[in-house]
């Protein structure tokens, strides 16, 4: 209790304290910028976000699902478990706090950003040229009908 108490007033003061960068002390900026902040979302907002989050193992085909279709992420994931958060028409997938990438969301059954792929085929199969991997890249991302530039 002594401890929190002694915490609390070392808090106090250096807030109270004028910052050497901007010549004013914490406490002030922070009242002014509270002025600015919008109230946060119900409870019951906050928890819907949370609801349309999934929590999937990356597979070797690079793929994670979202409503059926497949979105990719780089191939040094496969095996990591990633969440998959949808925000609007995107789909923003994080390996921890880390976002590692992200799509528009589509109709589309696969959907591989082209990168992806390419690091992926580079690794499978080694023997072949760069310039072979990239034409094998080109033909199945057009057989698969999609992919992205995304992120």
């Amino acid at each position: 209790e002594d401890l929190l108490k002694q915490i609390h007033q070392l808090n106090t003061q250096i807030n109270r304290e004028t910052n050497q960068t901007t010549g004013v002390p914490p406490v002030v900026l922070f009242k002014k910028e509270k002025e600015h902040l919008d109230p946060l979302p119900s409870n019951a907002m906050l928890e819907s976000y949370l609801h349309n989050i999934s929590v999937q193992t990356v597979p070797s085909t690079l793929l994670v699902r979202y409503k059926g279709n497949g979105y990719s992420v780089n191939q040094k994931f496969i095996g990591k478990r990633v969440k998959l958060v949808p925000v609007h028409d995107k789909l923003y997938i994080y390996y921890n706090t880390q976002l590692i990438a992200s799509h528009k969301i589509s109709c589309s059954p696969f959907n591989y950003r082209k990168d992806d792929y390419l690091e992926a085929l580079k690794v499978r199969i080694p023997s072949k040229e760069d310039d072979e991997i990239n034409r094998i890249v080109q033909d199945n991302l057009k057989i698969f009908g999609s992919w992205s530039e995304e992120e």
